[in-house]
């Protein structure tokens, strides 16, 4: 059986990735994070606390 050299799509997370570089692996990495998003009436209790 063939053996191919594994490639992989980081996607945030960064803590593992210096383990798969020490073992030759290529890491592409893509900064992203979840969108922020509020419920409308999170956003109200928010504006009365700065008050």
């Amino acid at each position: 059986m063939a053996q191919t050299k594994l490639k992989v799509i980081n996607v945030g997370t960064e803590w593992f990735v210096p383990f798969l570089e020490e073992q030759g692996v290529n890491v592409l990495r893509v900064e992203w994070s979840p969108p922020v998003e509020r419920p409308s009436d999170i956003t109200s209790i928010l504006r009365k606390l700065r008050k």
